[in-house]
Parts: C-alpha cells; structure tokens; sequence
C-alpha cells in the first residue's frame, strides 16, 4: 500500500528535525562529551595511564596539576604529538537485519606542547620560595568516525561523517609555600569545534517508479569558554606524593551553531497516481556553548630509586551542554520558515581512574605502564543515547640523556554496550515502523605517542651530568639520575 502524501509529509518533517539521523547512529552522534579520555596526555604520563596528578613535574603539570610546575628541576621544553590515531565504532544491524554500520578513521594530531621557566629557585635546602611558570597548548580530545554505505547490494543510501575537537591553552604558576607544599592555579580556555555531514536516501520499488526520500544534513560549531584550575602537591616524605586538582566549570564566551538540512522526497499520489515532488530545505542558524564541567581529581604516588607507582581518581561533574540553542531561520524565498527545538546534552556525575608504573631498566631506559577507564558520562536513564563504558592499558619506552627524554608509547581502550536499534529494513516502509531490537555497540581507539623534551641545564650542570654518564667520574660507579624533571619527581 503506498505511503499517502499527509505520510510522506510527516516523515519529511522527522528527517529535518534530525529524528532519524539520531536512529541511524542507533544511539546519537557520539560527542567528546560522551567519553572523555579518548587518549593519554603527554608522554611520560600517557605511557602511565594518566595516573599523573601527584608527578606532574613537567609541562603537562598545567593538564594535570598546576602546582606540580613548581617541581621541575630545571626549565624545559616538551613536544608530544599522537603518530597515529585509529578509532572504530560498530553497530550491527544498526540499520534493520543484516544492515550495519561500522566506521574507523585514521588521523595523527600534535597531543601537546609547553614549557617551564623557573622564576626562582627558592631556599637551596628547603626549596621553600621556589616558583614557577609553564604554558600548555593541548589537544585533548579528538573524535573522528566516517560511516559506510548499509551494504553493497542494497540502494538504500548512508553516509556519516563526524568531527569533534578540543583544542585548549593554559598558563600557570606554582609556588613552594613550605619545605612539603606547592600551591599553583592556571588560566585559559578551550575550544570546541565540530563538524558533520550526513547523507541518506532511503527508497522503494512500486511498479515502473521508486519512490525515494533523501537527506542532506551539514551542521558546523564553534564554542569558545575560559576555565581556571587550582592545585596543591604535598610531599610528607622524600618518596610519598599526594596531587589535588580542581577545574571550574568552562565560563562561555562565545559560540556558533549553523545547520542545514536538504530534504528532498518523489512519491505518487494515492488517487491518481501522479508523481509528487516535495523539497524542504532548512537553515538555521544560532549559538553554541562549550560547556564543560567541573572536574576534581586526586593522586597519589610512591617513588623509589627505581622505580615509580602512581593512582588517580577524577571526577567530572554533572553539567548541561548548550550545543545549539537561540536558533533562527535563514530566510529562503518562497519556502516556509523552519521551527527548531535546542539540543542539549545532559552529562551526569561520573568518575574514572588511572593507575601506573614506571621502572628504570638502566640508568637511560624507563619503562612505564598503564590502566585506566574512560566511563561514559551519558546518563544511564537515557534510552536515546548508548552509554559505552571504555577501559584502556599503556605502555611506553624513555630513553634519557644529560639533558633530554624521547618517549616512545601506545594506547588501548575498548568498550561495548547493549544499544537499541530499529527492526525491520532500511526503507521507507522500515523508517515507518515503530519495532526495535536489541544490538550491541562496540568501540576501540589506539593511539601511537611520540614525545621529546629538552632541558635546559648549566653549562657546568650539563657537562657535570654527560662526563658522568660516560662513566669517566672518580668514585662510586656512575649512577646519578637524569633531572627529575626528565625522569621522576624530585623528594620534598
């Protein structure tokens, strides 16, 4: 029986408003919203889980702990840059029985740039008085996913593409306040941009014609919010070190939201048999928000000679994410103007751990591991949206010199969930139906690191610190460390 027009055109309308672009996701476009840790920051620390909190005695300090800048042995630079970025998502049967959805993308991106400065180098003994200032340019999340066509057979159309990004820069300062505490906060703001492209053509045969709906979909943002971060970093004991964190709330500057929706649709009319041709095309235009939460996290370390163990617990508070709101039509002439809802991501209480390791092989290699979870902060009452908890392992490779670190690492996460998508065909008969069954959706990311530091040491420290890595010094066989601030965080 065909679809009558009144159908056609209530279907048309659900296509525009992004009601089924939503169901081909089966469970929504995934955000950096949804999981947050989609890879390890910095190198020393990604190669640990990001179990950071409590050593962050290096440029990435302003990521993890501002007030562990002031633990830097010397000032320095930091280059890390992800080699390789490959994500994958699958949804089987995400479309109707034997029609899934699978997409995976390869992209490198630098992870992270900064450096420290010593304002001060404080008491000799105690280093009480010592300050610091680091700069962080960072790219935290990155979420890149392409879709494929249903199935080679089939001419029912689907193409995704999503784009999610982060791009943040902070500036801090520390300061030792006593022989066991440094206090340090930072500023700076973060940068959302997303992108999206959807295209859909679903249809049917009748007899000598299809009948065909088509969806063109283009929505681009841009958010801009300031944020600042305090820190605290005690050390009861040359080998115990506690980490304290807390990020505020992203304050909203500025944001953009843009959307453009092509819908298209040929039926026949049910009396007469009489193609129809319909074309609803919308845009809208409107504001966006950042929206990112506050966050808290605490560390812990235990450090040796040899050898370093660290946890972490963070947690990212509930917060509502303005991704369009405010929106108004761009006025096309002799089309009607579109009406709109907001979107709003509703992200809940959630925390995450890290727990890692780092062990000296010899006095220039370090090895160091990690674990850490990346949990959804989609609500778990939420039954339009799939909540995919992840779980990741690390691993990475130092090689240190009088004056350098060159870390060499990988990153694992995985995780699945139960998602409900629609029964039946991908057709237009299947987008009228209301069934719905039960898959399962699956993500991976692995991520290749490569990070190179520099130190910038005393000509005399330097040459001090090379003659005895060659061995050429009197005494005790050679066995001094490299700074601490390429290696492992100094005692109190």
């Amino acid at each position: 029986m065909r679809m009558s027009f009144a159908r056609w055109s209530t279907l048309v309308l659900a296509l525009a408003s992004g009601l089924i672009t939503t169901r081909l996701y089966a469970g929504g476009t995934p955000t950096v919203y949804d999981n947050q840790n989609l890879h390890p920051m910095g190198s020393r620390a990604a190669g640990m889980g990001g179990a950071y909190t409590s050593l962050a005695c290096d440029e990435v300090a302003l990521h993890y702990n501002p007030a562990s800048l002031s633990c830097a042995e010397h000032s320095h630079l930091e280059l890390v840059a992800n080699a390789y970025m490959v994500q994958h998502l699958s949804i089987p049967k995400a479309l109707g029985e034997g029609q899934d959805l699978t997409a995976t993308t390869y992209h490198s991106i630098p992870s992270a740039v900064g450096a420290v400065y010593l304002l001060s180098e404080g008491d000799e003994e105690t280093r009480v008085g010592r300050q610091a200032f680091g700069f962080l340019i960072s790219i935290p999340a990155s979420l890149a996913l392409k879709g494929d066509p249903t199935s080679p057979n089939t001419k029912n159309f689907l193409a995704t593409s999503v784009r999610d990004d982060v791009l943040a820069g902070d500036a801090g300062y520390a300061i030792k306040l006593l022989p066991t505490l440094a206090l340090g906060l930072s500023l700076g703001g973060m940068v959302r941009t997303t992108s999206s492209a959807t295209s859909v053509l679903v249809t049917r045969e009748i007899p000598g014609a299809t009948e065909f709906v088509s969806l063109g979909n283009d929505t681009e943002s841009l958010a801009l919010g300031l944020r600042g971060k305090l820190g605290a970093r005690w050390t009861p004991s040359p080998s115990v070190a506690l980490g304290l964190s807390l990020v505020s709330p992203s304050i909203d500057v500025y944001g953009s939201y843009k959307q453009s929706v092509n819908v298209a649709l040929a039926g026949f009319d049910p009396g007469t048999g009489a193609p129809v041709l319909e074309a609803t095309p919308v845009r809208l235009l409107g504001k966006s928000a950042a929206g990112f939460p506050m966050k808290v996290a605490i560390g812990a370390s235990y450090t040796r000679s040899r050898w370093t163990v660290a946890a972490d617990v963070s947690i990212a508070l509930p917060r509502a994410v303005k991704i369009a709101s405010d929106l108004v039509p761009a006025r096309i002439q002799g089309v009607p103007d579109p009406t709109a809802d907001p979107i709003t991501l509703e992200r809940t209480f959630q925390p995450n751990v890290a727990l890692g390791a780092e062990v000296f092989v010899t006095r220039g290699v370090a090895v160091a591991m990690g674990a850490f979870t990346d949990f959804s902060s989609v609500p778990a009452s939420t039954l339009e949206e799939d909540r995919v908890h992840m779980y990741g392992l690390s691993a990475a490779m130092s090689l240190l010199g009088a004056q350098t670190r060159g870390t060499f690492g990988l990153a694992f996460s995985y995780g699945a969930a139960d998602s409900v998508v629609q029964s039946g065909q991908f057709s237009l008969d299947g987008l009228a139906s209301t069934g719905t069954t039960i898959s399962t959706i699956s993500r991976w990311n692995l991520v290749g690191m490569i990070g190179s530091s520099y130190s910038f040491l005393p000509d005399d420290v330097a040459a001090e610190a090379m003659e005895r890595r060659r061995g050429k010094s009197t005494g005790s066989p050679p066995t001094p460390p490299p700074p601490p601030s390429l290696a492992r965080p100094p005692g109190p």
